[in-house]
């Protein structure tokens, strides 16, 4: 790791939530067949619930395919940088929309499915 660059990471934390429905019924089967449906209502009565705090589970160095770039990420930046990396998986949805093998993927192709893809996302999301 060089001096004076900032990495990126992310870290998960995890937690158990436990509801109990109280339900009658003439058999075990038949009590989870109604506390499964009880679930399914907005307003649950009758209910306990329990959560467990929150516990570190792990950590690990954020490498995402699109990533705004910034060496601190303290400093403003009047334009947005980022770099994309580009898996198999990635290649080769962008080859088969561009109608090449995953070995001939260009930059421009690389340009054509980012810029399509995030009208499309700002179309759908209005």
């Amino acid at each position: 790791m060089s001096e004076g660059k900032y990495n990126k990471y992310i870290s998960y934390f995890q937690s158990v939530m436990t509801i109990g429905i109280m339900t009658c019924g003439k058999t075990l089967e038949e009590a989870e067949k109604a506390a499964k449906e009880k679930l399914k209502v907005s307003d649950l009565n009758y209910c306990h619930f329990e959560q467990t705090p929150l516990e570190h589970s792990d950590t690990e160095e954020w490498n995402p395919e699109f990533e705004i770039i910034s060496e601190d990420p303290t400093e403003d930046k009047e334009a947005l940088e980022w770099t994309v990396k580009i898996g198999d998986e990635m290649k080769n949805v962008i080859a088969s929309r561009a109608g090449v093998s995953p070995d001939n993927i260009s930059q421009e192709h690389v340009n054509v499915f980012i810029n399509d893809a995030l009208v499309n996302l700002i179309e759908n999301n209005e």
